[in-house]
């Protein structure tokens, strides 16, 4: 058992040679011939397995490389056990069923032979793989035929018992096992349409990349192999639960379906390690499979380099060639190498482990240690718990994807946000108002805020100990709540509080914030108060009724006075051009307080308006104390009225001064320029302060009906 010239036919070996050792199971057994003797027996207790005989028509003429394959039933022979190895063999033959049985189905069901072969599939040292089709099922399978050598018998029968035995979606089924009249053991499992796990390892510009569409980045294939390695870990963890270890786990052995399915072979020198061994799997007692020296070098724990030693193989064993697996994915070589077969074996006795990379994960670097370790009670007990830290260094890989996408998020918040302060310094400076592209900007801000936050928080459930992820992530929260408090949008920024662990500091910050805003809203208030209160807009109605009154009773009523006097009905006098300014200013006074008490709105009677009222208003009693005085001292109308003139020009340039506009002004204007008429004209004085005093309200009318046009 201890010479490896049995299964390498030389220890001196050039470079070429040693990396397809390296690769390349030890799974022939070496039997001796004391073993064979007592096989002998054990072979001819079989009866009544489903035995074939296959044989090659001619070429077919459309297709030379295609030969048709017959199969023919042999009769089983005669025995006196109907066990083989344990188990009774089935054989169904049409010829046995009643007509009624077959229900009509011969022509799919051949009496003769099912299987039809219809290509070599691949050869190996124990036998060839065929693509067969199965006629009465009408799917195609893959069929393992052995070669002849007995010494191989137990050894194949045993792979396809443990192989039927674990029934899992990523280990590959056994459909039938059958001898034939030959003695080449046959297997019929089922046919993956796919690749082999190791071509995909080495060749990133496979054609079947495109079939798995998988990235062609580093990392999107970096992960895909880690994936496959948790399914194949998930295989493994379910023939331990069966008391079963593989033994001879590498890429080699596990194929991948063009859909990703992920299937384990190859369990020809699995063994069962359950107390009930001998009684369920007796080919391998006589296999003698615990006890030989089998295994890929490459991948080899060292309790499988030294079977006779102390150490006892286990499901550690498998977690060992799990980590060899790991160690090829991400350093792209195999983890046992050297010069010669010798120098290898030395190696992996003394569990040499080569420096790892620097830049692994600290997880990474940690299961491959202890899963690599020499004394199995040091690695993960089984492959679940491989599985399980496995899946943790898968995490932390989509962690890192997650991190880098929303670095990226960050970085372009951190340049719009930056753009948009630019932007706003520079409408200052200009004077100009924000427009529609800048809403854009807002909205698109708020998305990038949205999709960092989404790939922090992403890259943080899978992997919470991702420090580099955690910092971005509180850089990134603390500048959208620094940003809401400089938008006074205070509750959003309570809101991502919680998420922050500087929360109290931002806490207090977004208080303070709070307080000065608010502070600064209250006079805000106060100022918009002050200039509602000043500004003439929002006093424009109560304005052009007020004027209206004025033109109508002072204006007009003067004009109609002094018109009756000219014709004789109306007897001036002192007296009377008192009271007729004094009812008629108190008309215009009261119909304007009682329209201002009813109609207009508290809003509307504000200071400005006050002012413009309470001017007009002193004007009036003004003329009514000049006409009572000229009343009481018997002056003469014509001084008297050239008296009020400059006092009601001096009044309207009053009024205009206070409310610092142009209507009172151009009022006083026109009053004064026909008032200059008087001193050609002192006989027409009369009229000419009547028509004055009309022309005074008709311009600041004009001027009150345009402001409320421009509004409207």
């Amino acid at each position: 058992m201890d010479d490896l010239s049995i299964y390498l036919e030389s220890a001196i070996l050039n470079q070429n040679d040693i990396e397809e050792i390296l690769q390349k199971s030890i799974s022939q057994v070496q039997i001796s011939e004391k073993d064979l003797s007592e096989l002998k027996p054990w072979l001819s207790k079989v009866k009544n397995p489903p035995i074939y005989k296959y044989t090659m028509d001619q070429e077919d003429g459309s297709n030379p490389t295609k030969k048709a394959v017959k199969q023919e039933v042999i009769p089983p022979q005669k025995s006196k056990d109907d066990t083989l190895f344990g188990l009774k063999p089935t054989a169904v033959r049409l010829n046995d069923l009643t007509e009624a049985q077959t229900l009509g189905l011969d022509d799919h069901l051949d009496q003769k032979h099912d299987f039809e072969l219809v290509n070599i599939l691949g050869k190996g040292g124990m036998g060839i793989v065929y693509e067969g089709k199965q006629k009465s099922l009408n799917r195609y399978v893959a069929v393992k035929k052995s070669k002849s050598e007995q010494k191989y018998l137990a050894q194949i029968y045993h792979e396809a018992q443990i192989t039927a035995f674990l029934d899992h979606p990523n280990i590959l089924p056994v459909y039938d096992f059958a001898v034939d009249q030959d003695g080449h053991a046959i297997q019929i499992m089922k046919k993956i349409d796919g690749i082999s796990w190791s071509k995909l390892l080495y060749q990133n510009d496979h054609p079947f990349w495109k079939e798995l569409d998988i990235k062609p980045d580093h990392h999107s294939r970096l992960l895909f192999h880690l994936e496959t390695l948790k399914k194949v870990s998930q295989a493994i963890a379910y023939a331990h639960d069966k008391n079963v270890i593989h033994r001879d786990l590498k890429p080699a052995n596990v194929m991948i379906g063009k859909f990703g399915e992920v299937f384990v072979l190859d369990w020809g020198i699995a063994i069962y390690i359950g107390q009930e061994a001998k009684a369920q799997f007796v080919a391998q007692v006589y296999a003698n499979l615990e006890k030989s020296l089998v295994g890929t070098p490459g991948y080899m724990a060292p309790e499988l380099a030294n079977p006779q030693g102390s150490c006892k193989q286990s499901e550690a064993t498998d977690v060992y060639l799990l980590a060899a697996i790991l160690y090829e994915i991400t350093h792209q070589k195999i983890l046992h190498r050297g010069r010669d077969v010798k120098e290898i074996l030395d190696k992996i006795k003394n569990n040499y482990i080569p420096t790892l990379a620097p830049d692994l994960s600290y997880e990474l670097k940690n299961l491959l240690l202890s899963s690599l370790s020499s004394n199995p009670e040091h690695r993960p007990h089984n492959a679940m718990m491989f599985r399980n830290a496995l899946q943790q260094v898968i995490s932390s890989f989509k962690s890192v994807e997650l991190e880098f996408k929303g670095i990226s998020s960050l970085n372009a918040l951190k340049d719009l946000i930056q753009n948009e302060e630019q932007a706003i310094q520079k409408s200052k400076v200009d004077h100009i108002w924000l427009n529609e592209a800048d809403q854009k900007t807002e909205d698109l801000i708020s998305f990038h805020f949205d999709e960092a936050r989404h790939y922090f928080r992403s890259s943080l459930e899978y992997y919470q100990h991702n420090e580099e992820a955690q910092k971005a992530f509180q850089e990134l929260i603390s500048l959208w709540i620094e940003r809401c408090i400089e938008k006074h949008d205070f509750k959003s920024a309570q809101r991502y509080l919680k998420e922050s662990i500087y929360a109290k500091e931002l806490e207090v910050k977004i208080l303070n914030a709070k307080q000065a805003f608010e502070q600064e809203q209250v006079e805000f208030e106060k100022l918009k108060k002050w200039k509602e209160d000043q500004s003439f807009q929002n006093s424009q109605k109560p304005r052009i009724y007020l004027a209206l009154f004025s033109l109508v009773f002072l204006g007009g009523v003067s004009l109609i006075l002094y018109y009756l006097s000219s014709k004789g009905i109306y007897q001036d006098s002192a007296k009377g051009r008192f009271w007729a300014v004094f009812i008629f200013g108190f008309i215009v006074i009261l119909l304007s307080e009682i329209w201002f008490k009813y109609n207009a709105q508290k809003e509307q009677l504000n200071d400005a308006f006050k002012k413009v009222k309470t001017s007009i208003y002193c004007v009036l009693l003004s003329i009514m104390l000049a006409r009572y005085l000229g009343w009481q001292y018997h002056n003469d109308y014509k001084i008297v009225l050239l008296h009020e003139m400059p006092m009601i020009i001096l009044g309207s340039l009053i009024v205009s001064t206070n409310t610092e506009r142009k209507d009172f002004f151009w009022g006083a204007m026109v009053f004064l320029a026909i008032s200059l008429f008087s001193l050609i004209y002192s006989e027409q004085v009369a009229l000419l302060y009547a028509l004055a005093q009309f022309n005074l309200w008709l311009t600041v009318s004009i001027f009150w009906f345009k402001d409320q046009r421009a509004q409207e």
